[in-house]
């Protein structure tokens, strides 16, 4: 049409983000929001975070600043947008503003829909991240992703955005189970399958109730992302759209969560894609055989490959990639510990034939 109006809109994440490593520091939070320009403080976490933490953190909070208390349902069939516009509703009850900070306290789950409420209230307001699972600590707490599910999508409605602090206290770890330990370190030895494999052994060989241990992983892990993304296009800081290597496992992955929501973790289910998608890899000749089994071995090892029951069958992994015309995307290793993975649209016959050898039901 003639006499069009243009204007450009230059979108800009440059935003410096802190993550502070350090025992014991869930308990005194008015020190990390000290230099921070707010006017109230909104925790966000579920049902578990609260008995286990949110009072401590609401009578540390309280001595400095109006402080409020946002709690929601622990589960995933729950990070949805009604959660969010619960959430939301009272937020604005309790008279957010945009001088508000939001303290996210809790999993990925909590991050994520905290994070996308502090995106979206007033278009942007302060995220404190305070991750309380290993797997948030050492991966979606340090990050800009903010979602919440739609039906049958994993993370599909949602917006980029950098948190201001991520606060990591790995003294928390002691409330977690073996198994949610175990999740933590399948998104752990995903950065070490591609960039560094010594961190794999430490991950093999860790004690998982040695919290300094731990730690290291934590730090470790935390500097192969961020070394990545600082050499690395990503979807979020280059105009053209490139998987990363933090996706490895994950177009296959989120597939298997919500088959059966809630039967596997989210290091499980990754661990299981990571193992199909480097049978893609050795289909498309880069990873050798024994690069696949030596990837399988160590997801064994470190106990990740959790049972799968018969809803999980090939048919079902593959209608959920490829339904409606979809050309998913998926970061494929070139070597074991070669950050330059490859971004491809996988051909599903490809991708078939990888499933070919999972043991899914028939």
């Amino acid at each position: 049409m003639r006499n069009a109006l243009e204007f450009t809109f230059h979108k800009s994440i440059e935003s410096n983000v802190a993550i502070y490593i350090q025992k014991g520091s869930i308990h005194d939070l008015t020190v990390v929001l000290s230099d921070i320009q707010l006017d109230k403080v909104f925790v966000v976490c579920d049902e578990n975070v609260e008995t286990l933490y949110g009072k401590s953190i609401m009578v540390s909070l309280q001595k400095q600043f109006e402080t409020h208390l946002l709690v929601h349902k622990a589960d995933e069939h729950d990070k949805n947008l009604e959660a969010l516009a619960d959430l939301s509703n009272a937020f604005f009850k309790a008279g957010g503003t945009s001088k508000s900070c939001i303290c996210a306290v809790g999993g990925g789950i909590t991050g994520n829909i905290a994070g996308l409420l502090s995106t979206v209230a007033y278009r942007g307001i302060m995220l404190v991240h305070i991750p309380t699972t290993l797997l948030a600590q050492l991966d979606s707490a340090a990050d800009v992703k903010q979602s919440v599910n739609a039906p049958g999508v994993k993370n599909a409605i949602g917006a980029y955005k950098a948190p201001s602090k991520v606060v990591v206290d790995p003294e928390v770890l002691n409330s977690l189970s073996d198994r949610e330990i175990r999740s933590g370190l399948g998104e752990a030895v995903k950065h070490g399958f591609a960039q560094d494999l010594n961190l794999v052994k430490a991950i093999v060989d860790v004690d998982r109730h040695d919290l300094v241990a731990l730690e290291k992983i934590i730090r470790r892990t935390i500097e192969l992302k961020i070394d990545h993304w600082n050499h690395t296009p990503t979807s979020w800081n280059d105009p053209q759209k490139v998987e990363r290597l933090t996706h490895l496992g994950h177009t296959t992955g989120k597939i298997l969560e919500m088959i059966e929501v809630d039967h596997l973790t989210h290091g499980e289910a990754i661990a299981h894609g990571m193992v199909i998608e480097a049978e893609v890899s050795n289909n498309l000749g880069y990873l050798s055989e024994d690069d696949v089994e030596y990837m399988r071995s160590t997801l064994q090892k470190i106990g990740l490959l959790y049972p799968l029951t018969k809803n999980y069958t090939a048919s079902a992994v593959l209608s959920g990639l490829y339904s409606l015309g979809k050309r998913p995307l998926f970061a494929v290793l070139k070597e074991l510990g070669n950050p330059e993975t490859l971004s491809l649209e996988v051909p599903q016959g490809v991708l078939a034939k990888a499933i070919e050898k999972y043991p899914f039901a028939a």
